[in-house]
């Protein structure tokens, strides 16, 4: 497959390469970021002892990263498949 990006003296075989492992890398931290936002928004909607105030704060700042897990990183991903970055 024939890379858009040529960096220097790598061939497109390197390149290619370096594009899998990055999204790899990317595809690990969405979902380290989606499964662990998620488990702390469950527990503190499950759990009685941590619905308080400061932890309905903690979890709209775990619902705004979740979207940020989903749209920001997965969007992300799409560029580094296709060759083009939105941002």
């Amino acid at each position: 497959m024939a890379s858009l990006v040529h960096v220097g003296v790598l061939d497109s075989e390197a390149v290619d390469l370096a594009t899998a492992l990055q999204m790899f890398g990317e595809a690990v931290i969405a979902t380290a970021i989606i499964v662990g936002n998620l488990l702390v928004l469950v527990a503190i909607a499950t759990v009685s002892s941590l619905q308080t105030v400061t932890n309905y704060g903690i979890a709209s700042l775990a619902a705004a990263d979740l979207l940020v897990g989903l749209l920001g990183k997965c969007l992300s991903l799409d560029g580094g498949l296709l060759f083009v970055f939105f941002f």
